[in-house]
């Protein structure tokens, strides 16, 4: 239910009547003698996060309104808790401590969340030994499934059990590294520098880049990590400027979280 209904939610209907009523705040009524559980999506606050994590939490309840919130002798319901600082950036400290609140709730089925990276690794461990299923809607990072050895199985950072519970939505970090050199080879790019926050999904990706780009023909000149994502501006254009005395076009690739 978890993953059909809700983490693949706006891929299709289902014909069948939901079987329940709904409350003027437009959650469903539970059916009689039904049990409540609950599924928490975690995601930046929709106003700060725009119309991205609208149309997610909106996708996940369209799905339980479709395929009915009564399953069985569960009622599911979905609820929020946000793993963001007031100013909208997602600190891993604060996620683990939705993932600690959820695993403690007794009617928690699972996790929806977060939008980083680095909020899900920190996630994932604690559900893992709760043995709750985690669904990454947006994180891309490579070592959220696979080992940094290249061994078989999950990363025991992630998965201390050895067992799985993590799913991601979304393409890892070595297709988008592989994307990103291609296309920096279609336009001509021969000079880069990687910016990155030094988060799990920026240093990924980074890495990924420095492999990649040299087998695309992108001289890779430099790979330095920003004190913060507010950076970014700033250290773009020294790197374009330490760049100027190349007769190629430079580039300045910046990875963060936000």
């Amino acid at each position: 239910m978890l993953l059909g209904a809700l983490a693949l939610s706006g891929c299709g209907g289902s014909d069948a009547p939901a079987g329940t009523g709904t409350t003027s705040t437009g959650a469903a009524t539970p059916a009689t003698g039904s049990r409540p559980v609950r599924v928490v999506h975690s995601i930046l606050p929709m106003a700060l996060a725009g119309d991205d994590s609208k149309d997610m939490v909106a996708a996940m309840r369209q799905a339980i309104e479709e395929h009915g919130a009564d399953q069985g002798a569960v009622h599911v319901e979905l609820a929020p808790d946000s793993d963001s600082g007031a100013d909208g950036s997602s600190d891993p400290l604060r996620t683990g401590a939705v993932a600690r609140r959820v695993v403690a709730e007794p009617t928690s089925i699972g996790i929806i969340g977060s939008l980083t990276s680095s909020g899900s690794k920190a996630m994932a461990p604690v559900t893992n030994r709760a043995h709750l299923p985690i669904v990454g809607i947006a994180a891309t990072a490579v070592g959220l499934t696979r080992r940094a050895d290249g061994a078989p199985g999950m990363p025991l950072d992630v998965a201390p059990t050895g067992k799985p519970n993590l799913v991601r939505l979304v393409p890892n970090d070595a297709r988008q590294s592989l994307a990103l050199s291609a296309y920096m080879m279609e336009e001509s790019i021969g000079d880069l520098v990687i910016l990155h926050d030094g988060q799990t999904y920026g240093a990924g990706l980074a890495a990924a880049l420095r492999h990649d780009a040299p087998r695309a023909g992108i001289k890779v000149h430099a790979v330095n990590v920003m004190a913060t994502d507010r950076d970014a501006a700033p250290a773009a254009r020294a790197a374009s400027l330490s760049l100027s005395d190349t007769t190629r076009t430079p580039a300045v690739l910046i990875a963060c979280n936000s």
